[in-house]
């Protein structure tokens, strides 16, 4: 479904673009990244492109926008510049929305946006590499850079959530043609265009695929859209429903797929930033040249600040209930004796009806420093509560500590109850401080302040044991202001070793960017001992107080690294939490988790849908091929699992971008009446691969034998999500929409067509639907359409209700398309054939129709490359070098007709293309044939 407001991007964690009055995007935060060598000509281009671009953009929007204002990020490596101002609060390069920085190795030097979002929806940012900015990158692929326009195309994408009207360079799947009455047309809002094949091609396919035959615009003689084709001087605007640049449904791009065949202005409209007519706000001397303000990244006052903490912990009367108060004190000690690096100074306060203070922030530089901290964590409750002066007196003792300088340092929050917090939470968000919370019950107060602190959160529910409470913990002590030190929680798992049984052998996997530094806590309730196979060094503790086996592993660890847990008493089973994490490998760039979701605060209705989505990257560049599995704990403790595909199904926008996408409708959410606290957390497992594209044929395609990262795993907390308003509901959620449908092969001689697509499933790609519904017309629009006749269909329709994800394909007979179906006279003439498909599921929930695809029976010899008005010229009537080639390769032993299209592309004072067919019929033979004309 088309969204119709695009105020931020999905997650909030991005700066916002704003809106001036008289229609300028303001706040546009660009960064370079830290490892970008200095190079001043990038700072000059982005100034110049951005000046030239906000023309277009002006022109582009019918008079609406321009650029106003631009903020440019420097990082701290460049040299200092006396001209350049210090960032403003929170402008930093994990908040920018264009980025410039080494290549995402997926897309090279060609510019992209992020978008883990549907239609409408913002993107996260635009990708920029220097060398595309600053070197003269003229004429690649027959195409000539436009960087003033491309950065167009790309806002237009991260602004309004468009989308690609081209196939973009990382799809080598779907063809760069395709066939409508008869023609072949390229991809793309374009009217009438010339194009080349770049190689000798291979064709068994009417349109050809990629693999075979590449095909590249070389003139477009009418007009053409920003989205597809802004190299080209009569790409000026956006295509629309009608008009000039008219939109073209039936080509199989990614705007049709993802905005149900919506033109670029027809998503555009339904933005709020474009309800108000901005020009009438303009005075005489308006100018689109954007003003900017250039920024250095400054070195913090400590190497990390996020490791000075304040624990801010509820001792009021109702944390005796369940037991809350011995699982807080139990759990913080652990915090402090195993989680926190050294080097970490900590405070405790807690509070009830008022504040208290336990311990100031002291630097835990050994062991008898933390056992002594740990004496100070309360363990009983009293009182109401007070949470505002919780947090004012932690804000007091790190103030006091830093000396004022509180940006990056942390509040843990601890609490079940209901409170005021005052101020602290504006202030904590002036100050830079972050607050991450833990909430242990469904009735306590969750503020906003983690948001908007850039703080994590988790629920504690009653009975739930500590194995998330630890995770969480560790998520927070892990976080670090470089890279190089950063650690990585690669599993934290409960393990119970049952009665009669001794041991339980383990293995934690290492992926190829981790491995040093690593530590495995083993947390137990019953005396155990701990083994871990292999010739490592090893530093081994055992807290007997706090029940934990902690091994610091002094080796570099390559692969993988096995365990052994025994119990000591063999008749009582034994539970154990196991927690392993490793710092990075020098020199390695790590693999960077993030989750998001469409919303945190979800007011409950037959509408209600929650989409969450797992960044995995390492630098730019996706992490793809792996397994990564939601799980959603209701109020009642209840698991609700959420498979994350990354494969363009679903939910998931753009198929192997690093974003894996989940999805759940409403009937799938359970709950409890009246509760509304939902915890999140992910799981991580698989090999991991990284795309290292190759040249072929001049398009970037990802190898079939990628860079492996080893086994990947990873367990991430997801924080609390709130649902307000649970009730049981029907299910009201439609199959997937069928996007992909095609039209395989035509045969007038055997009088079929053959259809292909990708089966949905019964609640968008989850399970499989229950029918199916065909449809047939001489025109696309739907209203023009009829039933098609199950014996058009020489399939059982049965075979199709199949797992989400297979793909299918189904012949039609013609001679079932008779014209009296189309309420036309029987010696009508129908040359051309439009079809579409929608399923429907178990509770008749109905998706809606799949993308049109178009069928002719038309003579081969007459089939000709759509040229606008160039007609097709003689193979004879060639100059130069340009050859033709024509090539069958075993065409097969089964009776079909295959159309083979040879080109030749030669010059006679323009471009232009010649275009040879030929009919092979084969019938129980083969063919190989090759015809060369030079």
């Amino acid at each position: 479904m088309v969204a119709m407001t695009a105020s931020s991007n999905i997650g909030n964690d991005r700066q916002n673009i704003n809106l001036s009055p008289d229609g300028g995007y303001t706040d546009i935060l660009v960064a370079i990244d830290d490892n970008v060598p200095e190079n001043m000509n990038i700072i000059y281009k982005l100034q110049d492109y951005f000046t030239e671009a906000s023309n277009i953009l002006l022109a582009a929007t019918h008079n609406r926008h321009y650029f106003k204002s631009l903020t440019i990020l420097v990082p701290e490596t460049w040299k200092p510049n006396s001209a350049w101002s210090e960032p403003k609060e929170k402008e930093t390069m994990a908040r920018a929305r264009v980025v410039v920085a080494r290549p995402n190795l997926a897309y090279g030097n060609e510019p992209y946006t992020r978008q883990p979002g549907s239609c409408g929806q913002e993107g996260d940012f635009i990708h920029f590499t220097p060398e595309y900015l600053t070197q003269n990158l003229n004429v690649d692929n027959g195409k000539i850079h436009r960087p003033e326009k491309r950065i167009v195309k790309e806002f237009a994408k991260l602004k309004w959530g468009l989308f690609d009207e081209n196939i973009p360079v990382t799809d080598t799947q779907t063809p760069l043609l395709y066939l409508q009455d008869g023609n072949l047309w390229m991809q793309g809002c374009i009217e009438g265009t010339s194009f080349k094949f770049d190689s000798a091609c291979v064709i068994t396919k009417i349109p050809p695929p990629q693999e075979s035959c590449k095909a590249v615009p070389t003139e477009i003689p009418g007009a053409a859209s920003l989205l597809a084709y802004e190299y080209f001087d009569e790409a000026v605007e956006f295509c629309s429903k009608d008009g000039k640049t008219a939109h073209n449904l039936l080509s199989t791009n990614l705007q049709n797929k993802l905005c149900q065949s919506k033109s670029s202005w027809e998503v555009m409209l339904s933005l709020d930033d474009f309800v108000t007519d901005y020009g009438q706000n303009r005075s005489l001397e308006f100018s689109t040249e954007p003003t900017f303000r250039v920024a250095q990244v400054k070195s913090a006052s400590r190497a990390c600040q996020q490791d000075v903490v304040c624990l801010c912990l509820d001792v009021s009367r109702s944390m005796r209930d369940n037991n809350r108060i011995v699982v807080m004190s139990e759990a913080v000690q652990l915090y402090i004796m195993s989680y926190m690096r050294n080097g970490s100074a900590v405070g405790i306060v807690s509070f009830n009806n008022t504040e208290i203070l336990n311990a100031d922030i002291t630097e835990l530089t050994s062991e008898s420093v933390r056992a002594s901290l740990i004496t100070k964590v309360p363990t009983t409750a009293r009182g109401r509560t007070n949470i505002g002066a919780g947090l004012t007196k932690c804000h007091q003792i790190l103030s006091d500590y830093t000396g004022g300088d509180l940006k990056g340092t942390r509040i843990l929050l601890h609490s079940d109850g209901q409170g005021e917090v005052g101020d602290s939470v504006e202030r904590a968000v002036s100050e830079g401080i972050i607050i991450d919370t833990v909430l242990f019950d469904q009735g306590g107060f969750l503020s906003n302040g983690t948001e908007l602190t850039g703080g994590l959160e988790y629920l504690a529910s009653d009975g739930k044991g500590k194995t998330g409470l630890l995770a969480f913990y560790e998520a927070t002590a892990m976080r670090s202001c470089d890279s190089e030190h950063k650690e990585t929680l690669i599993t934290n798992e409960q393990i119970v070793i049952p009665l009669g049984k001794s041991t339980h052998q383990g293995r934690a996997y290492f992926d190829r960017t981790i491995g040093r530094n690593s530590k495995i806590s083993f947390q137990y309730d019953l005396d155990v001992s701990v083994e871990l196979l292999g010739n490592l060094k090893t530093f081994v503790t055992d807290n007997v107080n706090l029940r934990t086996i902690t091994i610091l592993v002094e080796s570099d660890i390559v692969g993988f690294i096995d365990y052994i847990i025994t119990k000591a008493n063999l008749t009582a089973p034994a539970s154990v939490i196991v927690t392993v994490t490793s710092s990075s490998i020098p020199g390695v760039p790590s693999i960077e988790v993030s989750n998001k979701m469409n919303s945190r605060n979800i007011q409950f209705s037959a509408t209600t849908e929650l989409v969450t989505y797992a960044g995995l990257f390492q630098e730019f560049s996706p992490v793809l091929q792996l397994t990564v599995l939601g799980i959603l704990e209701d109020p009642n403790g209840t698991l609700i699992y959420i498979p994350h595909n990354d494969d363009g199904t679903g939910s998931d926008s753009i198929p192997n971008d690093g974003f894996y996408t989940g999805h759940l409708g409403a009937h799938q959410i359970s709950g409890v009446p009246g509760e509304k606290f939902y915890g999140l957390k992910l799981s991580i497992s698989g090999e991991g691969i990284i795309p290292r594209p190759e040249v072929v044929g001049k398009r970037r395609k990802r190898c079939s034998n990628c860079d492996s990262l080893g086994n990947v795993t990873r367990s991430v907390t997801g924080g609390v999500i709130v649902i307000d308003g649970w009730v049981p509901l029907p299910d009201h959620t439609p199959p997937e929409t069928i996007t992909d449908l095609i039209v395989l092969q035509t045969s007038k001689e055997l009088g079929l067509f053959t259809l292909g697509w990708t089966a949905p499933g019964e609640d968008l790609d989850i399970g499989q639907v229950s029918g199916y519904e065909f449809k047939v017309g001489t025109s696309f629009s739907i209203s023009d359409m009829f039933d098609l006749r199950s014996d058009a269909i020489l399939s059982d329709v049965s075979t199709f209700l199949v797992k989400a994800g297979t793909y299918l394909d189904t012949q039609i007979r013609a001679d079932a398309l008779t014209p009296d179906i189309f309420g036309l006279p029987e010696s009508a003439n129908i040359s051309t054939y439009y079809f579409r498909v929608r399923t429907y599921d178990s509770s008749n929930n109905y998706a809606n129709w799949s993308n049109p695809v178009s069928a002719s029976f038309v003579d081969p010899r007459t089939i000709t490359a759509l040229l606008g008005t160039t007609t097709t010229s003689q193979p004879s009537q060639m100059k130069g070098n340009e050859s033709v080639t024509l090539e069958v390769v075993e065409v097969g032993t089964t009776s079909s007709v295959i159309i083979i299209l040879g080109v030749a592309l030669f010059l006679t004072g323009c471009v232009t293309l010649a275009v040879a067919i030929a009919v092979i019929v084969a019938h129980q033979t083969s063919a190989n044939m090759k015809v060369k004309q030079e």
